[in-house]
C-alpha cells in the first residue's frame, strides 16, 4: 500500500488478477475472497485520504469487448466483483470510475 504522502491522486482498481485462470496458485479467487480483499484495501485508501488528503479514485474492472476470455475472466463475474467494489468505495467517500 501506498506510504508515501506526496501524492495529490491515486487511481486503483483490482479484479483481472483474481479473476485470471492463468495465474495460480494465486488466480481464481471466489467471490467471498475478493470481497474479503477489497474490504482491506479499500479501508487502507481511506486511511490514506485520511492521512494525506489526496484524491483518491477506484477504478472498475472494464467489461471485455468480446466474447468471455475464460471460464474466470467473464463480464459477469467482472460485473459481481465490480458491484461489491462500487458500493465499498462510495460508501468509504471515494469516487468511482
Amino acid at each position: 500500500m501506498v506510504q508515501g504522502s506526496d501524492f495529490d491522486l491515486v487511481v486503483l482498481g483490482m479484479g483481472d488478477w483474481p479473476a485470471s485462470s492463468t495465474i495460480q496458485p494465486k488466480g481464481l479467487w471466489p467471490l467471498k475472497r475478493y470481497k474479503a480483499h477489497v474490504d482491506k484495501v479499500i479501508a487502507a485508501l481511506a486511511a490514506f485520504v485520511g492521512r494525506t488528503r489526496a484524491r483518491v479514485v477506484w477504478h472498475t474492472i472494464p467489461a471485455f469487448g468480446i466474447a468471455d476470455f475464460d471460464a474466470w475472466r467473464n463480464n459477469r463475474r467482472f460485473e459481481l466483483y465490480n458491484e461489491y467494489a462500487v458500493e465499498r468505495a462510495r460508501g468509504a467517500g471515494l469516487e468511482v470510475i
